[in-house]
């Protein structure tokens, strides 16, 4: 362990994720609809902050797709900025900003802006007391007045349970010798044994053998951080919220909509129990505890505001919002606490077929012929189901699409070019959504090959992945020859054509 990481895995570097709740555009609208606030527009002018931004990419993302935003990311690990940067400079983006600083030196800068929107996720119940106290004399000095905070973190009392696995892994990994990779490896296989020789923790709390057999499919550098770091402290909602208030801040909602779904979420006599409980906080507990609550996603407002009825509505009906699964991905039914429950398909298939014509407006959508026999209120509902279970995304104004498409796609030419050497990036910027939107290898190499006009792009794609080895795969087994592979390569091709880039075509991307 680096003497300057504080018990935090530094050697080896985080996954390059893109998170969709670090989106402005999401965080706006989510605080419209989960909490009827006034929030920062990310149409206009905002400077924007990532605390602990890891390899930076949800920042770039976020840069690439918001011209008009500044960005400013930092991380204590020099290996993730010192990437972070050279990914920003090969997609031409001005309006980032890297910092290899600790929270204490961030704290300290005199060369800041005042943030419209700080966001950190992963971070606050993955580092020591000190360091979440160093984080909320961040958030008090550097938000601006009306500015939006998200935070993520493990939660009590979903998380609790994982505490002895994690502890087990941690403290064998600690006394290995070797490199980290190796000793995470035995201390995964540590625990199958302790969970092979069956009774005790295992026996008592048969949800830690379900994790286990996860954790074993995950790759070991995303463990060595989700894992393996010195502190891994679930908390309590209102003891979060507690620690959060003394940066003038307040808790509004959890960005992730799916929670406020009371009717599928909660039975009859749960709701009624809730609704008995006026206290926000222990209200808050209540739900994480009938739910048995691991993780939260929730957006704080610095001098909360509600916003009139009619603006509510107004901002409702002028959103526009896009399909971010392709027409026959979206869902008709989601598996909840209380079971599977399905959509009625009588509303959401027309507004799925309209969705799938191109992103509109609310407004629009209503006039839409294949759904203005439905009730405004019934596509409402649906909408934001749909947004909910991450069908959809709402969008920035159309009128500066062009605009952000110039700086979105100099961003995607350098990821897609970094395509061509590994996978390590699995989205791409939309200038329409503002954010990231999940793109996985294969198809980022048909969009590099359409990209330069390839005449074969089968034989392209193919050309990148022979070299590294990498033989495509069908029903579980690994082409043989050259030929198989091609033919392979080409049939899966023409999905991409006819699926992908459609809907990469409405979101700006194609």
């Amino acid at each position: 362990m680096t003497s300057w990481a504080s018990g935090y895995v530094a050697d080896l570097p985080y996954t390059a994720g893109c998170y969709r709740e670090l989106n402005p555009t999401f965080l706006h609208f989510a605080a419209l609809a989960g909490a009827g606030v006034e929030s920062p527009d990310p149409d206009r002018k905002l400077a924007y902050c990532e605390l602990g931004c890891g390899q930076g990419f949800s920042a770039n993302v976020v840069a690439a797709a918001n011209p008009n935003i500044e960005v400013h990311a930092m991380d204590f690990n020099p290996s993730h900025i010192a990437g972070a940067k050279a990914l920003a400079a090969e997609g031409g983006l001005s309006n980032v900003h890297f910092y290899e600083d600790s929270f204490e030196d961030f704290l300290h800068r005199t060369d800041l802006p005042a943030f419209d929107i700080m966001v950190l996720h992963g971070v606050f119940s993955w580092v020591s007391p000190v360091r979440r106290a160093e984080i909320v004399a961040l958030i008090r000095s550097k938000l601006a007045t009306g500015g939006l905070v998200f935070v993520s973190y493990n939660a009590m009392p979903g998380a609790g349970a994982l505490i002895p696995l994690r502890r087990l892994m941690h403290d064998h990994a600690e006394r290995g010798a070797g490199p980290r990779l190796a000793r995470i490896e035995q201390a995964v296989q540590f625990a199958e044994a302790v969970r092979q020789v069956g009774q005790g923790v295992f026996a008592t709390n048969p949800a830690l053998g379900a994790r286990l057999d996860q954790i074993k499919s995950q790759s070991r550098a995303y463990l060595a951080h989700d894992y393996f770091n010195r502190d891994w402290n679930p908390l309590y909602c209102s003891d979060v919220f507690d620690e959060l208030a003394e940066a003038k801040i307040d808790f509004v909602g959890s960005a992730q909509l799916s929670e406020r779904l009371d009717d599928i979420k909660f039975s009859a006599a749960q709701k009624a129990l809730l609704s008995s409980v006026d206290d926000r906080n222990l209200r808050e507990l209540l739900r994480d505890s009938i739910l048995n609550t691991e993780f939260r996603r929730d957006i704080f407002i610095r001098g909360v505001l509600a916003l009139p009825m009619q603006k509510r509505s107004d901002l409702w009906f002028n959103t526009r919002f896009a399909l971010t699964v392709s027409r026959d991905k979206v869902s008709k039914s989601v598996t909840t606490n209380l079971g599977n429950v399905s959509f009625e398909q009588r509303v959401y298939e027309p507004v799925a077929d309209a969705l799938a014509e191109g992103p509109r407006t609310l407004k629009d959508l209503i006039a839409h012929p294949k759904v203005r026999n439905l009730g405004a209120d019934e596509v409402r509902q649906a909408v934001y189901v749909l947004l909910a279970f991450n069908q959809i995304d709402p969008c920035l104004s159309a009128a500066t699409d062009a605009k952000r498409a110039v700086s979105t796609k100099a961003f995607n030419t350098a990821v897609l070019s970094r395509s061509l050497l590994a996978d390590d990036f699995h989205s791409l910027a939309s200038p329409v959504t503002g954010g990231g939107v999940p793109v996985d290898r294969f198809t980022q190499l048909v969009l590099w090959a359409l990209q330069r006009k390839e005449a074969d792009i089968p034989a392209a794609v193919w050309a990148i992945l022979k070299l590294q080895g990498s033989f495509p795969q069908k029903d579980g087994r690994m082409a043989e020859t050259e030929e198989e592979a091609l033919a392979q390569i080409a049939e899966t091709t023409e999905v991409v054509k006819q699926t992908n880039i459609p809907l990469l075509k409405q979101l700006g991307i194609a």
